[in-house]
């Protein structure tokens, strides 16, 4: 809401509470998105650096940079898999495709 709009005013430069669908320009929605999680910005204490440092890639538990639905499990999914394991999953691919690897 309004108070997100505000907490991002100062790193965009833009007036989100007057304008806030230029949240959606893809220059201030990048600035958003990364400024949020490097900084904790969405969720304190939830930064890039607490799921990944190093070796160290936590991608089930950085969804709680943005959103506290890691257990969380979709009625539509058959496999009762929680959320945050099928996105985690996704992003290890992601990865091992960005950084020139086989897909299993």
């Amino acid at each position: 809401g309004r108070a997100n709009y505000q907490k991002f005013a100062d790193v965009t430069g833009v007036d989100l509470e007057r304008s806030p669908e230029r949240a959606t320009d893809p220059d201030v929605a990048a600035t958003i998105a990364v400024i949020g999680m490097r900084e904790g910005r969405f969720r304190p204490g939830n930064t890039l650096a607490k799921y990944f440092d190093g070796t160290k890639r936590d991608y089930v538990q950085a969804r709680l940079i943005i959103n506290r639905d890691v257990t969380f499990t979709d009625s539509g999914d058959p496999t009762g898999t929680p959320r945050g394991e099928r996105i985690g999953a996704r992003a290890r691919i992601y990865t091992s495709i960005l950084e020139g690897g086989a897909v299993a």
